[in-house]
């Protein structure tokens, strides 16, 4: 038979026992509670650390001149990119204003190689007509900025990452800001005693004034123009300017098709002489049939003649490299 412990008066816990028993467990509480809040508190800090240090860092590339592509956030490993420029002008076609695409450069940008390859396409060249005609017979900009990336990737077999237009009305704001630039004139102009192929430096107003004269000439003395300005504005501005600030400028997309972005922007970019650019003009390569329809001279290339070209060119880049 077990007996009973029986429970005296010192069995129970005294009063200060109990009191020092609830002290260890209010300050065991305390201290857990503070614990979890340290590591909170150290999450956090770690946070807001990461969170300023990203901003930093997007600040400083927003705001520095980038001197080498491999330091853009959005081209991957010096992936090559495509760049296409188009110079549009206002006119009146059946009755209705549309902008038509007298001149395009295309841009083929190699970080890795360290160069740059540029195509001038002529006008006209560059948008689909309208009906049911083949790819190779390309007329007037009918179709704006959408139908020219259509339609340069389609005969160039090349997406386009970059595409921007420049205004033949816009030119004097984009010549003041450089400086003045050299045109050789194709073509006599009376009025400002200017002889053909004669080379003959403008600032903006003057050019503005250049191609107001060039309105009253007939059309292809007109085309012929507008063409030896706008090769004038390229080379002035490629000769020693390169396109590395370009993703800054389009804000990091894919492709942008910008309508407004100024010419002026665009050209202020970062001097690197060590890009390699070459300049190859189609018309130069190829002999292309000008053939006048409706008071508009329409340009036509077989699009084999256009891969030939292209591949003739890079040729040539490549001899002009293994020279060096």
């Amino acid at each position: 038979m077990v007996r009973k412990q029986k429970l005296t008066r010192d069995s129970y816990p005294t009063y200060e026992g109990r009191v020092k028993q609830k002290s260890k467990t209010k300050w065991f509480i305390i201290l857990f509670i503070l614990m979890i809040l340290v590591i909170i508190a150290g999450f956090y800090i770690f946070y807001q650390y990461s969170t300023i240090e990203e901003t930093y860092q997007s600040t400083v590339y927003e705001e520095e001149i980038v001197p080498h592509l491999a330091e853009q956030q959005d081209i991957a490993d010096e992936a090559p990119y495509t760049v296409l420029f188009v110079a549009l002008d206002n006119v009146y076609y059946d009755g209705a204003q549309v902008e038509e695409a007298l001149w395009s450069t295309l841009y083929y940008v190699d970080p890795e190689q360290n160069s740059i390859q540029a195509v001038n396409i002529p006008m006209n060249l560059i948008v689909r007509s309208n009906g049911n005609e083949e790819v190779n017979l390309l007329t007037y900009a009918d179709g704006g900025l959408t139908s020219i990336k259509e339609t340069i990737e389609s005969l160039f077999e090349v997406e386009l990452n970059y595409i921007s237009a420049m205004r033949l009305q816009n030119i004097r704001d984009i010549v003041d800001p450089i400086e003045p630039i050299t045109v050789n004139v194709p073509v006599d102009i009376e009025d400002l005693s200017i002889n053909s192929n004669q080379a003959v430096q403008f600032s903006g107003i003057e050019i503005m004034n250049l191609i107001d004269e060039g309105n009253e000439l007939p059309t292809l003395e007109q085309s012929d123009l507008h063409h030896a300005i706008l090769n004038s504005l390229y080379t002035h501005f490629f000769k020693f300017e390169n396109i590395l600030q370009l993703p800054e400028n389009f804000e990091n997309a894919e492709y942008v098709i910008q309508t407004e972005v100024p010419f002026t922007k665009l050209v202020e970019i970062y001097r690197n002489d060590d890009y390699n650019l070459t300049n190859v003009d189609l018309n130069e390569l190829v002999q292309l049939e000008r053939t006048q329809m409706e008071h508009r001279y329409i340009y036509f290339a077989d699009l084999i003649e256009i891969k030939e070209v292209v591949s003739r060119m890079a040729s040539a880049i490549d001899e002009f490299a293994n020279k060096d």
